[in-house]
């Protein structure tokens, strides 16, 4: 993590960004959330509050012609009494906005056409029924839905022009049974497999052999979902003779997927279908919970959307797999690294996550690997279980990508907590809740030494030099200063602090309650900062 990162996450603990943005161009309007586009609009939903709990009354349907670039709004008129969740239940697909009430019990569809709203499926309890829309998906005029009531689940297709209803089947449960439609074949996920129905003839034509989960998009001849790859999900591209293709390996999460000019989108990556590739969009610009793709646009710097832009706003991302598994560490003036999910290490491009080369790296798939990753003089280092089960300190050299062994871990995989290097003496920290210990070991002489430390609870972080040993608890977030020959406390802050690191040979930098603060090992402060960007200022200098 480079030093403005680190400062970064220094100030902020929580970060939550609500971004509304309007029109595909390059101006934004506030309090408005773009849904989606068809073949001539750009269409919003505005409202002057939040979108939370709202009335149809609440909104207004914003539409922008693509060809004569007139905006136009629409007033919604309330449907009952009827109020809406948040704006991540909305789904759109051709001519139509979908929208749930906050009970699950009614589907509206706003026509984007006539700007006018009614109900597309009401599921209002008669009697002492109970329903609950779980989840739906359009296409042109074909909505698929399922619901839950007295604890089964139906699935139904209905024509929303001549109101035909068809029932795909009721099934013994209440949990989410994700549904996709398009064109003539419908699929849900039932009991983990993938089931094809055929639209025309009305009946189930196929069950997947293989193990599938969350949501699922069906596009053209294949459907997109996620299946299950050890402790983690894979993102695939299944046809109907269950031939799959990995889009992205070990994702963080299931995401809903949608599909906009034959790119399926899956958070902030999306896949070529025409080309066969995958593109990540510059996260560092910005975040969104609105469509990052609309047409030949994506929502890009200061919240809005610009044109595609290969290399500047979007690119092609070659690993086939998520940032998960370190730490992130500033390498030099353009460069930083991590290690992925699977143990590859990626150089990127400062800043970004524009990947600049790879290795295989640290080679563990699903076994064990410590979050910190440290680096020093073009090598980078860290703790990984072989495929014997055995504990390895190990060294990448980030411009060959060569592998080598420091030495064996012997200690308790479960107690191996902190990581860290100083002038060629790395040093790791072992914790069995009773004591706390720092192992140290010198590359160049081989030397080992293992120190007990005079401070049992759980740390958070940890840093040395040739004198002394720097420690933020968990709990109590006061610094401890230790003697590194003895483990012994020197010194203890009375200042309260939330995160550290290593500046050099004798400064550490540490953030407290808004305040950022330039320390020598023995805790006397240097420097003091009383926000953000004139901290900021001293790094850049």
């Amino acid at each position: 993590m480079s030093k403005r990162d680190k400062i970064i996450w220094a100030v902020i603990t929580v970060l939550v960004i609500c971004v509304f943005i309007s029109s595909y161009k390059s101006g934004r309007e506030d309090s408005m959330i773009l849904v989606g586009n068809n073949d001539n609009y750009y269409f919003a939903l505005y409202s002057n509050n939040n979108f939370s709990e709202k009335k149809l009354s609440d909104f207004e349907l914003v539409r922008y012609d693509k060809e004569t670039k007139k905006k136009e709004r629409y007033n919604l008129h309330n449907i009952g009494n009827e109020k809406f969740a948040d704006m991540r239940e909305i789904k759109s697909l051709g001519d139509w906005i979908l929208l749930k009430n906050i009970y699950n019990r009614n589907i509206v569809g706003i026509n984007i056409n006539t700007g006018t709203a009614e109900v597309l499926v009401d599921k209002t309890p008669k009697n002492e029924e109970t329903y609950a829309i779980k989840d739906l998906e359009l296409n042109g005029n074909k909505l698929i839905y399922a619901y839950v009531s007295d604890f089964k689940t139906t699935l139904v297709i209905k024509d929303i022009v001549t109101q035909e209803e068809c029932e795909i089947g009721t099934f013994d449960t209440i949990e989410n049974v994700p549904v996709s439609i398009y064109e003539d074949k419908a699929a849900y996920i039932l009991d983990n497999r993938i089931n094809v129905y055929s639209i025309n003839d009305k009946q189930l034509i196929k069950t997947f052999e293989n193990l599938y989960s969350g949501e699922l998009l069906v596009y053209k001849d294949n459907i997109y979902t996620y299946r299950k790859n050890g402790d983690y999900q894979d993102l695939v591209k299944v046809d109907m003779d269950e031939n799959d293709q990995v889009i992205l390996e070990k994702v963080l999460g299931e995401y809903n997927l949608y599909c906009d000019n034959d790119r399926v989108v899956y958070d902030n990556y999306f896949y070529d279908t025409n080309d066969n590739k995958l593109y990540l969009r510059t996260l560092e610009n910005s975040w969104t919970q609105n469509r990052i793709l609309l047409d030949d646009y994506i929502y890009s710097k200061d919240s809005k959307y610009e044109k595609l832009n290969y290399d500047e706003n979007y690119y092609e991302y070659p690993l086939k797999t998520e940032f998960i598994r370190s730490n992130k560490q500033n390498i030099n003036d353009e460069e930083d690294i991590a290690v992925l999910v699977g143990g590859e290490v990626a150089i990127t491009k400062k800043g970004t996550n524009y990947v600049l080369r790879s290795f295989k790296g640290f080679d563990v798939d699903q076994r064990f690997l410590l979050w910190d990753l440290t680096y020093e003089n073009n090598k980078v280092y860290n703790i990984a279980e072989n495929n014997k089960g055995e504990l390895e300190l190990l060294s990448i050299d980030i411009n060959t990508g060569d592998k080598q062994l420091i030495k064996k871990v012997n200690e308790n995989i479960s107690t191996i907590k902190h990581l860290t290097i100083h002038n060629g003496e790395l040093g790791y920290l072992v914790q069995d809740g009773s004591e706390s210990i720092l192992i140290t070991y010198n590359i160049n002489t081989q030397e080992e030494n293992s120190l007990k430390l005079d401070l049992s609870g759980y740390i958070q972080q940890l840093l040395f030099n040739d004198k002394y040993i720097v420690l933020l608890p968990w709990d109590e977030r006061n610094l401890y200063v230790l003697g590194k020959g003895t483990g012994n406390i020197l010194s203890k802050s009375q200042d309260k602090y939330y995160s550290l690191f290593a500046l050099n040979d004798n400064e550490i930098f540490a953030s407290s309650d808004l305040k950022y603060e330039v320390l020598d090992y023995n805790l006397n402060k240097l420097k003091e900062y009383n926000n953000y960007d004139k901290a900021l200022e001293f790094f850049e200098k």
